[in-house]
């Protein structure tokens, strides 16, 4: 991606290819490297967090050995490798069934399994702070986890919607399937969260188009889609309302 930006400059002369190119050094260093440093300051924030409530030297130590297994690391790198599409990532949680007799394969079955994908997650994005499959794998593989922070759940789910499409280039019907994907998982695994977890993604983002997408997939369904349409139902009463009052 920086040698495509870099590539741009080109044609100009000397002197002002060396200035273009020491600002894609610069952005990338605050926009990557940056927010790459960042990360690994939210993650021990985190685990420090937890430590003071708990059993501190249990949960340091699970913690640190969670972050560096290695044990889903392939599984990880083909999640980074799809950007269009997000079916590894939905494997890689979901599992796989099996054709001949319908049985689940994989997947996460377990609340260790869990914590050892959110470590590894974590990990990887130190490099890649900005990938939606990673930051949703790492909201979902927390709502698994004994020890699930909701508000870092959000602001994962949040940043995967707002990088899928400013930095993957990922159309809204697509961005919104993966968003309804990993609110399904909450559904079932902290559903006394989900109404909270819902609504912030959608009145933060306020856009009802990518509301409605959310709505029409077909991972929200029943009570699922009370948010959304709340939602859209009140933008419409509002709309009702100011044209009421302009005649």
């Amino acid at each position: 991606t920086e040698r495509a930006k870099l590539e741009k400059h080109l044609p100009l002369d000397f002197q002002r290819f060396v200035v273009a190119a020491c600002r894609v050094l610069v952005e990338f260093i605050y926009d990557t490297i940056e927010r790459g440093r960042r990360r690994a300051l939210r993650e021990m924030l985190s685990l420090c967090e937890d430590a003071v409530r708990g059993d501190t030297d249990r949960v340091v130590r699970e913690r640190l050995l969670r972050y560096l297994e290695t044990t889903y690391s392939r599984e990880i790198e083909d999640i980074i490798g799809e950007t269009g599409r997000y079916d590894k990532l939905m494997r890689l949680v979901d599992g796989k069934v099996e054709s001949t007799d319908g049985e689940v394969l994989g997947g996460i079955r377990s609340p260790r399994e869990a914590q050892e994908i959110r470590g590894q997650a974590a990990r990887f994005l130190e490099s890649y702070p900005d990938h939606p499959g990673l930051l949703t794998l790492r909201a979902v593989a927390d709502v698994h986890c004994p020890d699930c922070t909701i508000s870092a759940v959000v602001d994962d789910l949040q940043a995967a919607a707002k990088f899928a499409v400013a930095r993957y280039g990922n159309d809204q019907e697509t961005v919104a399937d993966l968003t309804a994907w990993a609110l399904s998982k909450i559904y079932e695994r902290q559903f006394m969260h989900y109404a909270e977890v819902a609504s912030q993604l959608i009145y933060r983002r306020s856009e009802p188009d990518f509301t409605r997408s959310l709505l029409a997939s077909e991972h929200l369904h029943g009570s699922m889609s009370w948010e959304p349409a709340t939602y859209l139902m009140g933008r419409l009463c509002d709309r009702i309302e100011n044209e009421i009052l302009t005649e």
